[in-house]
């Protein structure tokens, strides 16, 4: 569910993860003004996407003491 208020919000399929690694991405930065457009469900599912595809991310995490995953 988009978070309430929010103007302008964004999803992508999660299988779109296979176009990263396509193009080779190690690592991805999470942290932009779109990174909760679908609240904590949302960001919980993209880190859990890129994990899974073996892409390292930084900018947010699933809490404080893990912003990043490099």
């Amino acid at each position: 569910t988009p978070t309430a208020g929010k103007q302008y919000t964004f999803h992508a399929n999660p299988s779109s993860v296979r176009y990263l690694q396509d193009i080779g991405a190690d690592a991805v930065s999470v942290a932009n003004n779109h990174t909760y457009d679908y609240g904590e469900t949302g960001l919980l599912n993209t880190l859990t996407t890129l994990e899974s595809a073996g892409i390292a991310h930084v900018g947010a995490g699933r809490n404080l003491d893990r912003k990043s995953v490099v």
